[in-house]
This record gives structure tokens, sequence and C-alpha cells, in this order.
């Protein structure tokens, strides 16, 4: 039995006189004891890139689609993971994300597709079929020997313990007393409820920017039709159910000069459309041309271009293409049925999992 590192047990921090106080970062030893057992793992076939964030108060659409699938790379490893699988490319490209425009969100990025070639390989790209887990690392629950521990494919972040009531020093104005507020603040990580706290009145000088300070005493967003400048993938639509504090709302392809992404087309409003309105371009209609190894069937959440992965031999070391047209990890009972990667559980992964534990 190899020697298991000591663990950091999370426990609720004692209260005195500030309640809602928070507590997470349980497992934050353990997760650094793991990190320093991973070994720099190898670069991995990458997915696209991540669509394009749009300026302060909107995101942006998505970028441009991911890259078709490259060859099976050296996994991705570094000090956090020891290395894990190279990310799949996408067979045609895959779904460029939808800005989240006027709330301040950023784009999202381009997903991956239908599975494309992944890379495979441990730390240091060294394939780990057959060789034996470093310390906190598993492929079974039985490698995971400290008491509460668990087997899991990656490490749990520390929960709360409990969570604590807001602290609330007031709950109306005439207890602050004259020219003050009881102002709400945001809440705390591990607490319930809203807090409060007494504080002066706001004044046009005290306000952040976009913000104004209104008849109660208190910094309220500047509207759009009174002064609020939206950003340029955004319109200024305060009667739209989609639009933001300012009444900002995504601008529209159709009318308001909103540009979609390479992979997409202005469609208008639909249920395939996002909040500009740009839906993705079909292969069925000979808009979109799928890559190499893939065939042109009916659009999927892994794909919606309407691209399916045409035989395993697309998908890459240790991973098959699935009846629903998209690449999944291979099954397996043990290592003997992986080519090159370790049996986690019941698939086939490019590396160990992690023996952690979660808060109580």
């Amino acid at each position: 039995m190899r020697a298991i590192p000591s663990l950091l047990i999370h426990c609720l921090p004692l209260v005195s006189g500030l309640v809602g106080t928070g507590c997470g970062g349980g497992s934050t030893a353990f997760r650094n004891e793991v990190e320093d057992n991973a070994g720099a793992g190898g670069s991995g076939a990458s997915a696209g890139s991540a669509g394009s964030s749009g300026s302060s108060a909107s995101g942006g659409s998505g970028g441009a689609s991911a890259g078709s699938g490259g060859a099976g790379g050296t996994s991705t490893g570094g000090s956090s993971s020891g290395g894990s699988s190279g990310s799949a490319g996408s067979s045609t490209g895959g779904t460029s994300g939808n800005g989240s425009g006027g709330s301040g969100g950023g784009g999202s990025g381009g997903m991956a597709g239908a599975g494309a070639m992944s890379g495979m390989g441990g730390a240091n790209g060294a394939c780990l079929k057959n060789t034996e887990p470093p310390a906190l690392r598993c492929r079974t629950q039985s490698d995971c020997t400290f008491p509460g521990s668990f087997c899991g494919g990656s490490l749990f972040s520390g929960g709360c313990g409990a969570q604590l009531p807001a602290q609330r020093l007031c709950e109306m104005d005439d207890q602050c007393g004259d020219g003050r507020i009881c102002l709400e603040l945001p809440t705390p990580t591990c607490t319930v409820g809203t807090p409060t706290t007494c504080a002066d009145s706001c004044t046009d000088e005290s306000c952040a920017a976009g913000e104004r300070c209104n008849s109660s005493g208190r910094c309220e967003p500047t509207p759009c039709d009174e002064g609020y400048a939206c950003n340029t993938v955004s319109a200024c639509a305060p009667g739209r159910s989609n639009a933001d504090a300012h009444g900002c709302a995504p601008a529209n392809c159709t009318d308001e000069g909103f540009v979609c992404a390479d992979d997409r087309s202005c469609a208008g409003p639909g249920t395939a459309s996002d909040e500009h309105g740009c839906a993705p371009k079909l292969c069925s209609d000979g808009d979109w041309t799928c890559a190499d190894g893939y065939v042109c069937m009916t659009p999927t959440t892994a794909d919606p271009h309407g691209c399916w992965c045409g035989s395993d031999a697309t998908c890459g070391t240790d991973r098959v293409c699935a009846d629903q047209g998209y690449c999944i990890s291979k099954s397996c009972t043990t290592d003997d049925d992986c080519t090159c990667g370790v049996c986690l559980g019941t698939q086939c992964a490019p590396d160990f999992g992690y023996c952690t534990m979660i808060a109580a």
C-alpha cells in the first residue's frame, strides 16, 4: 500500500461577531498535494478558438468555429492534472458561441464538434496503460484508501460545510439616522439571505460609471434611453424581455446591424437561432461542408451543422463513433481494452482519476 499524504478535512470556521463569513476551499490542501504529484503533460489536439467577447456591458457573438479534427496529439497535462486528453476538434468547425449582448457576459467559446480526433497520453505524453497510479490517483474506488475519499475524474473544490445566515444590521432607512440609508450588500459565499448595513445616501458624484443617484439615495443603472450608451453588439430596447438593467438588449442581425459569425446565417427569430437571430449553416442545404471522415446527416447538439462521425477511425485513440453521430470514450473493463489510456471506471481515459473527498 502506497503512502497517503495527510489531507485537510474541511470544517466550519469559528464565527465571532461577523455572521455570514464564508468557509469554502475545504479541499485546498488536498488539491495542492495532488497537483504536486502530477507530471507536466504534452500539448493536445486543440479545439477551435473561443467566441469573441463583447465590450463591457455585452458579450459578442461566438467566434469562428473550432478547427477540424487534428491528428491525435499528446495530451495536455500540467501541474494540476498530470496530463489530460487533448481537446477534440470539430468535424465541421464546431458551434460558434453566442454572445450575451447587453447583459455584460462575454461570448461563449466555440464548442468542440462531433468528436474529432483527440490526443491521448498522461504525464509527458506517455501512454499510461497498465501502469501504477501515483499517490492520490486512481482507476477505481479501491485505489482510494483514505476514509471518506472516492475516485473521480477531476478534483472537487471544497464545500461550505454549512450555510450561515446573512448579517442584517438594519431593515429600514429610519434605523440609520438622517442622511443615511439601509443598504443591501452582495451575498457572501456560504451565506443564506441578503446582508444589510447603514450607509450614507448617494450623490451624483458617488455612484459608479453607468449609474445615477435616485430619489431614495441609492445608486441605480442609468437607462439607455436617458444617456447610457449600449455597446456595439447591443441595441437600446428597454421593453425586451432579454434587456439588461440599462435596457440594452442583443442587437438583431435583421435590422440592427449585428453581423453573424462565418458558420451562421441571419435567419431572424427561430428555434435554431441565437439571441441575435443567427442560425447555424446546414450541410443539408449546401451551406456548410463537413470535414473529412464526417457525413452529412441531421443537426445535433454535438454538431448543429448536421455532420456526424463516419467511423471509429474518425474519432481517434480510445474513442469510438456512437450511433448518435458523435465520438465518445471507448468502453472498458480493464486497461487491456484500451489502446493507450487507462480504464477509469468503465471508460478509457488518457489519465488517472483523483482520490478526493467532499466536505461534510
